[in-house]
């Protein structure tokens, strides 16, 4: 991702963190009709995050976060606001329920497969402000006991989470560890080794808003030490977007972005300019050998949860000259698991 230093990490990231936190905070103070709980988001978000992210949504409803597949600028808000989407049309609730469920669901199939007194592990890449460990729960008490949850990005940003959650209880985990890590720079497999975690115990692998801004080589490199290091019944649960997606983040002049975020020279416009990777193969070909269990697009079945107000996505190209040479942007919402026979 980015430097280790607080002042390298890019500010436009650092923002968009702050802000994917604080649109958990406005979805969790929906009560009852949110789809997520999370009573950390507010105070990670910081202040300055929480006030940006709702002077947005009150003046432009459909304004995304992550998914530039589908436009609503056009749109009126009224739809959006009734239903609760105003301002992203429901992404980044949909987002965190999505990958919320499959963390859970996998970590229950760990327990079928192999009892709840069994040793399995959550990763978290590029962690961020991410609450999980704190909020979901185990599928049961001896689940948790034996739960360990590692969560790998930049110092300065474990840091604040550190002082910011404090004591709060686990409820996912019986530990989590930070592991301080720069993965576009670093080797972090060897930081997260050294951190204790176990190779070949069943681990739930979570990179979310992740994989666009790793190199193409990283980003490879990633899923497939995922699929090596983890046993049998290991999942992953990860967002990639297609090359139009790439494509339309970084602009006009890609060239000119990278040297950018190379040199530090030029004013990026936003964290999507700073995107360097994509899905370039149908999602069946480009996790292999991971076997997909799904691949969705926002509004799509599996992926919408009666909250996406945007337009509905196209079909999406199935084999690998349409789908490389496909114009729409797509983010893809991914679960895909390990098979006993790996």
């Amino acid at each position: 991702m980015a430097p280790s230093s607080a002042s390298a990490v890019p500010e436009r990231v650092r923002d968009t963190a702050s802000s994917i936190a604080a649109l958990r905070a406005l979805e969790h103070a929906r009560g009852a009709n949110g789809l997520i709980r999370d009573p950390f988001a507010e105070a990670l978000a910081g202040t300055d995050a929480m006030t940006r992210v709702r002077e947005r949504r009150s003046r432009a409803p459909g304004d995304g976060d992550d998914n530039p597949s589908t436009s609503t600028a056009g749109r009126t808000g009224a739809r959006s606001r009734a239903r609760g989407g105003r301002g992203d049309d429901g992404r980044v609730a949909i987002r965190t329920k999505f990958f919320d469920d499959a963390a859970v669901e996998y970590l229950a199939t760990i327990d079928r497969a192999r009892g709840g007194e069994a040793a399995r592990q959550v990763v978290l890449l590029g962690a961020g402000y991410d609450t999980r460990a704190w909020r979901l729960e185990a599928p049961s008490a001896e689940a948790r006991t034996n739960t360990t949850v590692f969560e790998v990005d930049v110092e300065s940003v474990l840091e604040r989470k550190r002082e910011i959650m404090g004591d709060a209880e686990l409820t996912l985990c019986d530990r989590r560890v930070a592991v301080h890590c720069d993965m576009e720079r670093t080797d972090w497999t060897e930081a997260l080794r050294g951190s204790g975690f176990r190779e070949g115990l069943p681990t739930v692998w979570i990179l979310e808003g992740l994989m666009y801004y790793l190199s193409p080589r990283v980003a490879r490199s990633m899923l497939r030490r995922c699929f090596d290091m983890g046993g049998h019944s290991s999942a992953l649960v990860v967002s990639v977007v297609n090359p139009a997606a790439l494509a339309r983040a970084r602009g006009s002049d890609p060239l000119r972005a990278k040297l950018a975020r190379c040199f530090g020279r030029g004013e990026q416009k936003s964290a999507r300019a700073m995107w360097m990777s994509a899905c370039d193969a149908p999602p069946v070909e480009y996790f292999a050998p991971w076997t997909l269990d799904l691949a969705a697009q926002l509004g799509e079945a599996g992926c919408d949860f009666g909250r996406w107000t945007g337009s509905k996505p196209s079909p999406v190209p199935t084999d690998a000259r349409s789908f490389r040479a496909d114009v729409v942007p797509r983010t893809f919402y991914v679960r895909a698991s390990k098979p006993a026979s790996a």
